[in-house]
């Protein structure tokens, strides 16, 4: 097992086997900015995990899930469910949505002037929004 311990903001998240901090080489494939604040993680299977660390005001369950739900709407991803996780003794919101990978295809039918977007690939995606 792994333990990551994050000692300015006092909280510690043990892994299972299979997973490890990002270092320099997976940091550089995924092409995302490094931010040494917000650890990254490379799990088996190519599962990975960021935590957004910071603070934040407290709010109620319901207006997170909410919250959640409306984000991952605005980028275009599809909201497959929202539930809560009990940690530390206190409910945090969670939401599991698809992201889309490939570009959408214009799709025309010239005989009824009809036009969509076919969905291409997509990556499932959970977030958990815990505050303590």
């Amino acid at each position: 097992m792994f333990r990551y311990r994050n000692a300015h903001w006092g909280f510690e998240v043990t892994f299972p086997n299979g997973w490890r901090e990002y270092g320099f080489w997976d940091r550089l494939r995924s092409l995302r900015r490094y931010d040494p604040t917000q650890p990254e993680f490379a799990g088996p299977k190519g599962a990975d995990l960021k935590i957004a660390i910071g603070p934040a005001d407290p709010v109620r369950l319901v207006e997170m899930q909410r919250n959640l739900a409306a984000i991952a709407e605005r980028h275009g991803h599809c909201v497959l469910e929202v539930k809560s996780i009990a940690i530390g003794g206190k409910e945090h919101a969670t939401i599991v949505y698809h992201i889309p990978l490939d570009r959408p295809e214009l799709i025309t039918d010239r005989s009824s002037q009809w036009y969509g977007y076919q969905s291409g690939r997509t990556l499932r995606a959970k977030n958990y929004h815990l505050i303590f």
